[in-house]
């Protein structure tokens, strides 16, 4: 099957050329941040595809205007702090909104089932081809690649509990090993977690079974020689080791990092310390700007408030992808919609201890262009459904 359809929504080949640039070649291109050029890029493209056909988006976007609302609001009164020179609101603020306006572009599009079928035909392509070059070009071991495998491999494992095909199998084996490769604690964890997490159907009996086996597997990964080194300081322990009171447990670092932020967070938890607070003050511990918990990072900026907004905002979009999927009667369209809500659970998880809220090149321009070609989808069936005499 090729990777290319001209059939296929421009808008979606773009977003996988940027998530392919930010993996593989990283590092800087004409003095400019490649990872951060690849969701800015998406995000312009995107832009101009919604000034173009406005009248055409079908993507729920009302339900994210509170934190729309907000990160503006706060964007409007973030340049009278003092912040370290290294930290750019403007730039947090666009990054956190780049998978919307993603989703939006892509929602203007009317994709058949057809169409739908062939763009997950290019996604498997396309995630063979981004593990081969992950795994022969040695750069698995970066934090950031582990997330696009996360994503990838719970598209298709919720692919294969819905359509039983043993590709859809093979394709989310193969990514979830790349986390393992690159002894990525939580992430391995969450890949393992994909099924029990699926919104797809399952009987309780199936889903047990399958759960029972990742664990199995999860208890077998956690043994080998590379992942006991890196989650405690003596080289071995046991599940019940892992404790941040336990002073063998490794968190490199993180816990202390959490700690300090933490108390600091707490001269304004309710409002937060503005738009790139948290940056600044994890600056002053670690020479990475990021506390490698997007939780903690918005509670410092945006205080309680953020948080329950942001939650707020990804559960109502989670539902109502949920509500969509009893709409249709595609199943291709069903199952865009059934890995766009399963894709939030994890995300929540990640969240604690990394950085996936950031990776919007990584993680959120892929996510959500596939959740933006469900809507689009989904009104296409709807005015199919309409001609019909």
């Amino acid at each position: 099957m090729r990777i290319f359809s001209k059939r296929i929504p421009l808008v979606f080949y773009v977003v996988l050329a940027c998530v392919f640039a930010a993996n593989i070649l990283g590092g800087n291109l004409l003095g400019l941040n490649v990872s951060g050029l690849a969701w800015f890029v998406a995000m312009v493209f995107s832009g101009l595809l919604i000034l173009l056909r406005s009248g055409r988006i079908a993507f729920p976007f009302m339900l994210w205007l509170p934190w729309v609302f907000l990160l503006l609001l706060y964007l409007s009164i973030s340049y009278f702090n003092p912040l370290d020179p290294r930290v750019s609101p403007l730039q947090r603020t666009i990054q956190l909104l780049a998978p919307l306006v993603v989703a939006m572009a892509a929602s203007t599009y009317r994709p058949s089932p057809a169409v739908v079928f062939e763009c997950i035909n290019s996604l498997r392509q396309f995630a063979i081809l981004l593990a081969l070059a992950l795994l022969f070009s040695g750069v698995y071991g970066a934090a950031a690649q582990v997330m696009t495998c996360l994503l990838l491999g719970l598209v298709f494992v919720n692919r294969y509990l819905i359509f039983r095909q043993k590709k859809d199998l093979f394709i989310y084996l193969l990514v979830a090993f790349i986390p393992v490769l690159a002894v990525t604690r939580m992430v391995t964890a969450v890949m393992l977690l994909c099924v029990p997490l699926s919104f797809a159907r399952l009987g309780i009996a199936k889903r047990a079974l399958f759960v029972g086996f990742f664990v199995v597997v999860g208890l077998a990964v956690f043994q080998l020689p590379q992942i006991q080194k890196k989650m405690f300081f003596s080289g071995s322990g046991e599940i019940s080791d892992i404790s941040l009171s336990n002073p063998d447990f490794a968190t490199s670092g993180r816990s202390f990092i959490w700690e300090v932020l933490w108390a600091r967070a707490q001269q304004s938890p309710w409002l937060g310390h503005g738009t790139g607070a948290g940056e600044t003050m994890t600056y002053t511990i670690t020479p990475v700007g990021y506390p490698h918990n997007d939780w903690l990072l918005t509670f410092i900026d945006y205080g309680w408030l953020g948080v329950g907004v942001f939650l707020l905002c990804n559960l109502l979009m989670m539902f109502s992808c949920l509500a969509a999927s009893r709409n249709t009667r595609v199943p291709e369209t069903r199952f865009l919609f059934i890995a766009g809500a399963s894709s939030f659970p994890p995300f929540f998880i990640v969240m604690f201890t990394d950085n996936i809220m950031v990776y919007a090149s990584y993680f959120g321009i892929l996510q959500y262009v596939l959740i933006g070609l469900a809507f689009g989808a989904l009104r296409h069936e709807r005015s199919q459904v309409a001609r019909t005499p």
